[in-house]
C-alpha cells in the first residue's frame, strides 16, 4: 500500500493511449488512491515495467490477454498482487463518453465504503471476491472468467 489507506492502482491496456490512459486521467485527481497506467505492447506510450509492477496493488487489466502477457512477462513478481480483468474490448476512443461511463461506474462500485482509511479491508475483501461480484453485475458478466 501506499500512503496510510491509499491503494496503487494500475490500469492497463495495449499501447496506454485509450482506454487505460483514460481511467488514469479520471481518477488520478480523486485522491482516493494512487492511480497510474502502462500499455503492454513494445509501442505503449508508457510501457509496463518491473517498477510499475512493484508499485501496483492492484492491477486492472482491460483485456484477459493483458493478464496473460503480464503474467508471462513478470512471473514470480506477482505473486502478491491482485490482477483483475474489466473485460473492456479496445472499441473506445480516449475519454469516449461509453468508455468513461463504463469506468465511471465500476470505480463507484469498486470503491464504495472505501474512502476511509479504515475501511480499505472492506475494499481488499471486495477484491478478493472480484469475480463473483463482476457476474452478478445487474448488467450482465462484465469478465470473461
Amino acid at each position: 500500500m501506499g500512503a496510510v489507506g491509499i491503494m496503487n492502482i494500475l490500469f492497463v491496456c495495449s499501447r496506454n493511449q485509450w482506454r487505460s490512459r483514460t481511467a488514469e486521467d479520471l481518477f488520478k485527481t480523486r485522491g482516493e488512491h494512487a492511480v497510474r497506467s502502462a500499455g503492454t505492447a513494445p509501442s505503449a506510450r508508457i510501457r509496463i515495467s518491473e517498477k510499475t509492477v512493484d508499485w501496483a496493488d492492484l492491477i486492472l487489466v482491460m483485456e484477459k490477454r493483458h493478464k496473460q502477457q503480464i503474467q508471462q512477462r513478470f512471473g514470480s513478481l506477482l505473486d502478491e498482487k491482485n490482477i483483475r480483468v474489466l473485460d473492456i474490448p479496445d472499441e473506445y476512443g480516449y475519454m469516449d463518453p461509453a468508455l468513461v461511463d463504463i469506468l465511471e461506474s465500476t470505480w463507484r462500485v469498486m470503491m464504495e465504503g472505501c474512502t476511509k482509511s479504515w475501511q480499505v479491508r472492506y475494499f481488499v475483501d471486495l477484491i478478493n471476491d472480484w469475480d463473483a461480484w463482476l457476474c452478478s453485475w445487474p448488467y450482465g458478466c462484465l469478465i470473461e472468467c
